[in-house]
């Protein structure tokens, strides 16, 4: 049987990671204006979602793979190589 990987990591939980590195980061004396946070932050956001829609395309084009493998009857040999 194929086994689907469902690792998900959203925009938000990115950004959340990047703003609490910001916020320890001046907490601890780096002198960064909020204009600089701000731009930080959507520069982030910006990456996370194109990092994500091109994790979404990989994971797209993988799952047509696996189905034909499925179809073709040739999952299992992939399976029993793996193990």
């Amino acid at each position: 049987m194929t086994q689907i990987d469902l690792r998900a990591v959203t925009p938000a939980q990115i950004i959340a990671t990047v703003g609490a590195v910001i916020a320890v980061a001046v907490s601890f004396g780096v002198d960064i204006t909020q204009q600089q946070q701000d731009a930080l932050l959507n520069l982030t956001g910006i990456v996370a979602a194109f990092l994500l829609g091109a994790d979404a395309v990989i994971r797209h084009g993988r799952s047509k793979i696996a189905a034909a493998a499925v179809a073709n009857g040739t999952a299992s040999l992939a399976a029993e190589k793996k193990g």
